[in-house]
């Protein structure tokens, strides 16, 4: 049985860290700063990479199975199940939470912030994922015919949503929970895992990815495309930063295992990022009344109170992790 890679663990571990820090602050709004470049370059660039994690791992699973095969009903109906279940229990924690606060929800409200992921920091994310699910053996075959072609295809069909968008002016309500914005990175992160690349296109894609992130910060220069706000700065052309970036990595760290305590808890905190997602998003929407009724955590140092969110949220979310293979892990493949 071959070795589950600890390298995306370890990607996802440290991302989600930065998801929970980033939904902190916006609790506190004191320590990072959303124009700098710590933000723009890694706290800015979590959903990125973890959408090229999600592309990488599944063409490396996917060089052992035919495109017939990625479509069979129960493969599919298994990953939609696992990615749905662990959604629909944090959304009945939700949706109590409200009616408890007073907040009476009518049917249809309920459905369509079910539908349209509003119901916490990052809850779009569900349906992106389903999404991905449902079209990445179609990119992963058209990558595996016609190679980097494929990529260009499926990078200008990005480009093409990311311009249409703009002349329509259609706002973020739908553009955040449709993955046509991440097929670029997702593309890329599934090539990288089928055949390797020159190191003169890294860093072509490096050079590239910087200047669309870095060019506003250093001159009052500001796009026409790409301007979907919170996310005008980790759209399309931060995709080949991302790449880059990763490409570097893996190419170090992508057959390490880890058999100190250290290694193996982070890749423990990888896996369970999906569920860790949603804990913080319920432990964000609890927070206010907990700061008012139990205790106030603002009143502790701003380090202790990042620490305590981070520490609660990631505890919370492998509990969950457990709970949902306990459970429900008969209803779907685990592995």
């Amino acid at each position: 049985m071959e070795r589950r890679l600890d390298f995306p663990d370890w990607v996802k571990a440290f991302c989600i860290v930065l998801v929970i820090l980033t939904h902190s602050d916006f609790m506190n709004d004191a320590m990072l700063d959303k124009s700098g470049l710590f933000y723009l370059l890694c706290v800015n660039k979590t959903v990125p990479v973890f959408m090229f994690m999600s592309g990488f791992v599944f063409a490396l699973g996917a060089k052992k199975r035919s495109l017939a095969e990625e479509y069979k009903i129960k493969r599919l109906w298994g990953k939609i199940l696992k990615l749905t279940l662990p959604t629909v229990v944090a959304y009945i924690v939700y949706v109590v939470i409200h009616f408890a606060a007073g907040e009476n929800m009518s049917l249809y409200e309920i459905i369509r912030r079910f539908i349209a992921g509003d119901f916490g920091y990052g809850s779009y994310y569900f349906a992106i994922m389903v999404q991905f699910v449902l079209i990445a053996p179609c990119m992963y075959e058209l990558i595996r015919k016609l190679g980097g072609w494929g990529v260009a295809i499926i990078g200008c069909t990005n480009l093409a949503y990311e311009v249409i968008w703009t002349i329509g002016n259609f706002g973020q309500g739908v553009y955040r929970i449709l993955v046509l914005r991440y097929l670029l990175v997702i593309a890329i992160g599934m090539y990288i895992a089928y055949e390797k690349i020159k190191p003169w296109v890294v860093g072509v894609m490096a050079a590239t990815g910087l200047v669309y992130i870095l060019l506003p910060y250093f001159t009052d220069y500001e796009y026409t495309l790409f301007t979907v706000e919170p996310w005008n700065r980790s759209g399309m052309g931060a995709a080949f930063y991302v790449a880059a970036l990763m490409y570097v990595l893996l190419y170090f760290f992508k057959n390490v295992h880890s058999k100190t305590f250290v290694g193996q808890t982070l890749a423990r905190v990888g896996q369970a990022s999906y569920h860790i997602m949603y804990t913080q998003m319920m432990y964000f929407v609890i927070r206010p009344a907990f700061d008012k009724l139990i205790f106030d955590l603002t009143t502790l140092p701003l380090w202790s109170q990042y620490v305590a969110d981070i520490v609660v949220c990631i505890s919370a979310g492998i509990v969950f992790c457990v709970l949902d293979k306990k459970v429900f892990g008969k209803f779907y493949k685990t592995k």
